[in-house]
């Protein structure tokens, strides 16, 4: 079974009623990937072969009933959402089968198949919504946990610096004054230019993964779908390398941060296409259409990416200013001065 698509496992021993409750899932849900099950002993079976995003089991099966099916799998440990579906309403088995985990249990009359996939999508999106939540949880508590640690280690010192500008004044109002931001910068020979050759329209060097930037994935995959791209994970010259040969180098920014990327790729000859990240430093260092160029949105993306495409003199212009621009004030040498000269102010 694919990974990507949801699995249902429908539990009934009527062939057409089977193919109806396919049809109306289908309908609704995107992906679906629909398993029958005859019997209540082939249920089973299938439950212990294969992972299952919901199960709907009819009432009256052939071999066992449905509150026996539930049971069986309450002692597997199979916590798969479920639910009964019977030809007869019956209040003390709607209660038993929720007694047993069921999430939901319906009569199949008129218009129940409507109702019966608008469960089975909420049965499935559930857990997701649910696990999403812990996740965004569990992350806020460490996030305030390495908050709360960085402000009091940041008391122990006369000046701190910080690479993200937004933390200037979060660490203000917790009473540490001294807070200068310092952003990142480039190393001309590292990641400085490392061939004319360009290979691919646009190329993407970091981390791709939907759950640390869903959104980033997102509109690569989007560009993906248009033009040319080429994405690796790899780091130093190696990296300086494929930004060199990328027409347009993408950028989608975390928490509004000025990561050292748009740095080191136009130390590398080649065209930032980066979002607004308001609040980051990003226009305060650089022109937008000058030295870099800026997207507010995923539509304002996908068409300047297509007009820089088809448009070199324009894009190698700006690509040309922008590594003019790092190379003469955004390098690491102009950071360790710019900090000495900020200590310089705080000598005792």
């Amino acid at each position: 079974m694919s990974d990507k698509k949801v699995n249902i496992l429908i539990v009934d021993d009527n062939m057409d009623h089977q193919i109806l409750m396919q049809e109306a899932l289908l309908k609704l849900i995107d992906e679906v990937n629909v398993v029958f099950a005859g019997t209540g002993e082939e249920c089973l079976l299938q439950l212990s072969k294969e992972n299952y995003d919901a199960i709907v089991i009819d009432f009256n099966l052939s071999d066992m009933n449905g509150l026996e099916v539930l049971r069986r799998m309450n002692d597997n440990e199979w916590n798969i959402p479920a639910m009964m579906v019977t030809a007869f309403g019956d209040e003390n088995i709607a209660v038993d089968e929720m007694k047993l985990g069921a999430v939901d249990y319906i009569v199949k009359s008129d218009g129940y198949l409507n109702r019966l996939s608008s469960i089975v999508l909420r049965m499935i999106q559930e857990p997701k919504l649910k696990k999403e939540k812990e996740k965004v949880e569990s992350d806020l508590r460490a996030s305030e946990l390495k908050y709360k640690i960085l402000i009091d280690n940041a008391r122990n010192f006369d000046v701190v610096f910080v690479a993200h500008k937004p933390s200037v004044e979060m660490f203000k109002e917790k009473g540490v004054e001294n807070v200068f931001w310092v952003p990142p910068a480039c190393d001309p020979e590292i990641h400085g230019k490392k061939t004319d050759e360009k290979l691919y329209d646009i190329g993407f060097v970091g981390t791709l993964n939907p759950e640390f930037n869903s959104q980033r994935v997102h509109r690569f995959n989007e560009l993906k779908q248009r033009f040319h791209t080429y994405y690796e994970r790899c780091f130093l010259e190696r990296m300086a390398e494929v930004l060199s040969q990328s027409k347009i180098v993408f950028h989608d920014s975390v928490s509004n941060g000025l990561a050292m990327r748009v740095f080191e790729v136009m130390a590398s000859g080649s065209m930032v296409l980066a979002d607004e990240a308001i609040g980051s430093g990003l226009t305060d260092l650089f022109q937008d259409r000058k030295h870099i160029v800026i997207y507010k949105d995923e539509k304002e993306l996908i068409e300047l990416a297509g007009y820089y495409i088809n448009n070199d003199k324009e894009r190698e212009g700006i690509s040309a200013e922008g590594m003019k621009k790092v190379l003469n004030e955004h390098t690491y040498l102009h950071r360790a001065k710019d900090m000495v000269s900020t200590l310089s102010l705080f000598k005792k």
